[in-house]
């Protein structure tokens, strides 16, 4: 009996807890994960594949948002966008650009993120074929920023 083939994969790291920071580049990386720097060497040189790009700029994001660079958070979901992300990494962006304004004290461009956020989940939650751990990821995101916006703290 054959294994089945190995597909590519890429885990965003975007279910780290709020509280959660990256760790420094001396310290090794968690197993199974891909060290931050050389996620940004691939994206910075354009070594990966087509699909990767849209999906490593948003996880960039994350990162720099959970690390508390939320300037490059921003630049880096406007890099996945300009990717045309699927779908489903465009809503997780619009949360990150929600997350990263509010981290910035921009409140109006916070809510406007957030509610794009949110349309792009609804319409991905009305269709069953789109339901599945990516847009988790995506709620997970969106209520994490709702509540920061809505308790009004950076």
């Amino acid at each position: 009996m054959n294994p089945p083939p190995i597909q590519p994969t890429v885990v965003i790291p975007e279910v780290l807890p709020p509280t959660a920071r990256i760790p420094p580049p001396d310290r090794p990386p968690p197993s199974g994960s891909i060290p931050a720097g050389r996620l940004a060497k691939i994206l910075d040189d354009k070594t990966g594949p087509d699909w990767f790009a849209p999906w490593a700029w948003c996880s960039r994001a994350l990162c720099a948002y959970r690390s508390g660079d939320a300037e490059s958070a921003m630049k880096f979901v406007k890099k996945s966008e300009e990717l045309k992300p699927a779908e489903v990494a465009h809503a997780s962006n619009l949360a990150i650009l929600a997350l990263a304004e509010h981290q910035l004290q921009h409140p109006d461009e916070a809510c406007r993120a957030l509610d794009d956020a949110r349309q792009a989940i609804q319409l991905l939650q009305a269709d069953p074929s789109k339901r599945d751990h990516d847009l988790l990821i995506a709620e997970i995101l969106f209520h994490e920023a709702e509540a920061l916006i809505a308790s009004n703290k950076p």
